[in-house]
């Protein structure tokens, strides 16, 4: 369990240094600072307005960190021969799994709270009141940007950079929709119906952590739900990171 707590912390002060993050956690700051200037410019209910892009762009930067840090965590530490002082040390691969992934982890938390401070005050600026449901959609934000991460760490476990990002930016775009997916199924022939179920079922609908349109539209978000949604993420996370595990144990690394 040290190992695994001083290989996050040690994850985190990387990203830390990473100008990557603080590049894209400025520019989303500049998207909900921008927000004001969108909403003044829309007819009606400008703080609807405001509210959807801040949440859009903490949704966004969040899974572009996921996806960009997180194809690195393993495969980039290969290329760059930095992985070979870690495993040269007693520490399981297994420890180094995990222990990178839940220092992503801590620095996605600070990424989403600098924000979700950065939004609040917008929306304090502009006298837009602040509701719960905002929390509950920051929170599953950081859930999804959770699954991305464990995706992405399977695929950097067995393959190189660019096509991990590739392959979990493609999950995560099939991802968001599976409903239209199981249209398509529903459409078509039996074989054809079968592979698309399959894949329905076997991949994460990400859909279920976009809470936006409910905070935009006053819409309540049942504590139950959050709760559940927790639970799929945490399950789904912890299957992903079990394969991660699974293949970086049997990866020949020379």
């Amino acid at each position: 369990m040290s190992q695994i707590v001083w290989i996050s912390l040690n994850t985190v002060r990387e990203h830390l240094r990473d100008k990557l993050f603080y590049n894209l956690a400025f520019f989303a700051l500049l998207l909900i600072a921008s927000a004001v200037i969108l909403s003044r410019l829309t007819i009606g209910d400008f703080h609807r307005v405001l509210i959807d892009v801040g949440l859009a762009s903490i949704d966004l930067i969040g899974v572009m960190i996921a996806v960009f840090l997180g194809i690195g965590l393993l495969s980039r530490e290969l290329e760059r021969r930095t992985l070979y002082l870690v495993l040269s040390k007693p520490v399981p691969r297994s420890h180094l799994v995990l222990g990178r992934y839940f220092g992503l982890l801590l620095t996605l938390s600070l990424n989403i709270i600098l924000l979700m401070t950065g939004l609040l005050g917008v929306l304090w600026m502009s006298g837009v009141p602040v509701t719960l449901g905002l929390f509950q959609a920051a929170l599953a934000t950081y859930l999804e940007c959770a699954v991305v991460t464990a995706i992405a760490v399977v695929f950097s476990s067995f393959t190189g950079a660019t096509l991990s990002a590739m392959c979990t930016l493609s999950l995560f775009v099939i991802g968001h929709n599976i409903t239209s997916l199981r249209v398509v199924a529903e459409k078509s022939e039996e074989l054809v119906k079968a592979v698309i179920t399959g894949i329905v079922y076997v991949l994460p609908n990400l859909e279920h952590f976009n809470l936006r349109s409910h905070v935009v539209h006053e819409v309540a978000v049942p504590a139950i739900n959050v709760l559940l949604l927790t639970g799929y993420a945490c399950i789904y996370a912890a299957i992903l990171l079990g394969v991660a595990t699974m293949l970086f144990k049997h990866r020949d690394i020379q």
